[in-house]
């Protein structure tokens, strides 16, 4: 049951994707149909592999969206520069037609698709056509070993590129990707063409920003001390402030990387021993308590046996999650889900408790750091232009890792609910 917590994020995250998939923002531009007629207006912004199957138009607000498959229109063009022209090639050995992304139109035009599984390349000459740079990757089995084929771009380019012997050099140091292949085929066009100039489609990415936000909520959280104590889920406090990094995957514009700096408190809890044959001692004060599932009595003013104990632990901890975040944004609202790592400082506890079997071991009731892993729902409303008010759901799991003796393992985990400011939509 440790891990139903990620399990049921994972489960509501899906769900909230599919319901505000549909919601994503449109942005201006324009598709060409089959008789290059063009027609202005809205487009659905996608991830990369989406956009080469299918594109999604709206002429205005007021009129409903259209979908084109490549062999319908021609391509398609956002106004910040992404361009996308149907063209046949070969999947799996059967011909299709895709929107492949426009990078350079020249002498020699290269395109790009990705597909999913892989990064495709293809360079288009007025001699040879559509050529395909990339290969899938294979292996390569014989009698001395295994080992991956060699790629072959090069070559090729060396051969469609051939009436251009000065970039030979550039062609042997130029990799496979965006950038670079727009920079070679310019400099191929400057040289065979001088009187006309190619066009390059920028992918115009947008500049990282960082956007801060606070929060504070409440949760209720379970500490397990290896297999002797555990307790019950207890109310703990936490407040914190994060920090959000837009625009860091270019081609997934949906995506984004958070970190957060979190405090949370644990007072007042009770403790169980998880065993049926062993107690566990603690000591609270001056007085000696055996945590048991058998019997409780009292023997003494510094011996009691006892089902369980409540003690105030006092427990104060830093955590620092970071999460890869998905968001989905329409006009006013904005859904999302993360997952990532998690490191747990435990800064300051009662002195007043010994647990003997933690504190012979660590020197403390509760480790000092914990590593673990996050989970995050959350949906976001628009409140002013550059602001907004979200509602988190969260999961927060920590242990100790690297001891070999599960006595003492320990771990926590945490449900929270906060509500957070942003200063950003």
């Amino acid at each position: 049951m440790k891990y139903s917590g990620f399990l049921a994020l994972t489960m509501l995250s899906f769900i909230l994707t599919i319901e505000a998939h549909a919601q994503e923002r449109f942005r201006k531009g324009y598709v060409i149909t089959g008789s290059n007629d063009t027609i202005f207006g809205y487009l659905q912004y996608r991830g990369s592999k989406t956009s080469s199957q299918i594109c999604h138009f709206r002429r205005s607000d007021d009129h409903p969206v259209e979908k084109f498959n490549p062999h319908e229109i021609s391509g398609y063009r956002f106004e910040d520069g992404k361009y996308f022209v149907s063209r046949k090639i070969n999947d799996h050995g059967e011909p299709v037609e895709r929107f492949l992304e426009f990078l350079i139109k020249g002498k020699a035009s290269v395109y790009f698709l990705e597909s999913g599984d892989a990064s495709r390349y293809f360079l288009e000459t007025e001699r040879d056509g559509l050529i395909e740079l990339s290969e899938p990757e294979k292996i390569i089995h014989n009698d001395s070993g295994t080992y991956y084929n060699i790629p072959k771009y090069k070559g090729k380019l060396l051969y469609l590129l051939a009436d251009c012997p000065e970039i030979r050099d550039d062609i042997t140091q130029t990799p496979l990707r965006p950038k670079p292949m727009i920079k070679l085929a310019n400099k191929y066009h400057d040289l065979v063409c001088t009187d006309e100039a190619c066009t390059v489609f920028e992918r115009r990415y947008k500049k990282l920003k960082l956007q801060p936000s606070v929060y504070a909520g409440y949760g209720i959280k379970k500490l397990k001390f290896g297999s002797g104590l555990i307790s019950d889920y207890t109310p703990v406090m936490n407040a914190g402030a994060a920090l959000q990094i837009q625009n860091l995957f270019p081609n997934s514009e949906n995506i984004t990387l958070e970190t957060c700096l979190q405090i949370s408190r644990l007072n007042q809890t009770t403790l169980k021993s998880q065993n049926q044959n062993i107690s566990e001692i603690i000591i609270l004060g001056n007085k000696w308590y055996y945590v048991n599932n058998r019997e409780a009595y009292y023997v003494s003013d510094n011996y009691i046996k006892v089902f369980s104990v409540n003690p105030d632990l006092k427990l104060t901890s830093i955590q620092t999650p970071v999460l890869i975040k998905y968001n989905i944004k329409s006009s006013r609202l904005q859904y999302g889900f993360g997952l990532g790592p998690m490191f747990t400082f435990n800064v300051t506890e009662n002195k007043d408790i010994d647990y003997k079997l933690f504190t012979d071991r660590f020197g403390r009731n509760i480790p000092g750091t914990l590593f673990g892993g996050a989970g995050n729902v959350n949906i976001s409303l628009r409140t002013g232009p550059k602001s907004s008010i979200q509602f988190n759901c969260n999961y927060l799991l920590d242990f100790l890792a690297g001891d070999v003796n599960k006595a003492y393992r320990f771990s926590s985990q945490t449900f929270q609910v906060n509500l957070r400011y942003n200063f950003y939509w």
